[in-house]
């Protein structure tokens, strides 16, 4: 089976920034955020509200490699760039839980253990000061391994029909 990941991202101090410049001010930051996330992934990639001021991402291919990096480059993406607001410069942060797993033929319910987990990182990033990103992990240690060396015959494919290597080599 092909790994599946979850991304879960929330605005930090949400609630401070609608009532210090505004709900339309919000609405604005809650629309520039999913653009900078929509910006920061690839197009196969999914962004969606979840709820309030919390969006969810699925990733299309995911690799326990990539999940702490995709996650860091949403969490800048927002936190980089000031939003404008009257002139002024008004920095906005969130933090960004991250999942995968690799699930079994007769799981039925890896979705919601996928949500649950990065929803528990996103957690812990938001207890551990805010601005950062927290990731874990689901998948076995026997299907990590299946799951490189399946990748690892899907490269090596590859070089093949590119005649970059041959079979001897």
């Amino acid at each position: 089976a092909a790994p599946l990941e979850a991304l879960m991202i929330d605005i930090d101090h949400f609630k401070t920034l609608n009532d210090k410049y505004g709900h339309h001010f919000g609405d604005f930051v809650l629309q520039q955020v999913a653009l900078r996330m929509k910006e920061a992934l690839r197009t196969a990639d999914v962004v969606a509200r979840y709820g309030g001021e919390e969006f969810v991402v699925s990733i299309y291919q995911p690799t326990e490699k990539g999940l702490a990096a995709i996650c860091e480059r949403i969490r800048s993406a927002v936190s980089e760039t000031p939003f404008n607001h009257n002139d002024a410069a008004v920095f906005v942060t969130c933090c960004v839980g991250g999942s995968i797993a690799i699930p079994s033929r007769r799981e039925r319910n890896v979705g919601e253990r996928l949500i649950a987990a990065a929803d528990q990182s996103l957690y812990a990033a938001k207890h551990g000061g805010r601005n950062q990103c927290r990731v874990s992990s689901l998948v076995s240690e026997e299907d990590r391994r299946l799951h490189q060396q399946v990748t690892a015959n899907r490269f090596s494919r590859w070089l093949v029909r590119r005649q970059q290597i041959d079979i001897a080599d």
